[in-house]
């Protein structure tokens, strides 16, 4: 099982440090390095550069564990999670809480889409004016646990698509 999104691009040139969000590198972050960042409200897209099949996203909210703190920080940061197979139509899987999170949002998909892009929309940081985010993995699979995981893990559930009962009449 391969992280397809390691060594992908960064779309928005107003990311800093977009090389650190695909480098595969989650440990040894601090205050000043080993993450990327961006002004919120605002987005970071990663260009998987070509249509892959993904059964589990996740990502790593910067959360003062890098090196070694025994503590999370207090920040809290708001997101919303959307994917895309064109960059143009886009659908929005998860929006965090009111309260926020920080540390790795790790999502699986109950069904394999089919993504090339993948966007946060940050919406929110608790202590300052930026988003920071370690890390973004994309997989065909499901990965273990990444080390020392505290975060949030979810089953994003597709709604089944019915028939309308014109549908149904007309086949």
């Amino acid at each position: 099982m391969t992280n397809l999104a390691l060594y992908k691009k960064v779309l928005e040139p107003e990311v800093g440090q977009p090389e650190e969000v695909t480098n595969g590198v989650i440990a040894g972050y601090t205050g000043s390095k080993g993450y990327s960042h961006f002004p919120f409200p605002g987005t970071l897209t990663i260009d998987l550069e070509k249509i892959y099949p993904i059964k589990c996203i996740r990502f790593l909210l910067w959360d003062n564990l890098g090196k070694g703190g025994k503590l999370p920080n207090s920040r809290r940061y708001k997101y919303i999670l959307g994917i895309s197979a064109d960059n143009y139509s886009w659908e929005e899987i998860y929006a965090s809480t009111e309260e926020g999170t920080i540390g790795w949002q790790i999502f699986i998909l109950t069904e394999i889409k089919q993504i090339r892009y993948i966007r946060i929309y940050g919406l929110h940081n608790t202590a300052n004016e930026r988003v920071h985010i370690v890390e973004i993995e994309a997989y065909d699979d499901m990965p273990a646990d990444p080390p020392g995981y505290i975060g949030n893990k979810k089953e994003i559930l597709f709604e089944q698509k019915s028939l309308s009962d014109s549908e149904e009449v007309n086949k």
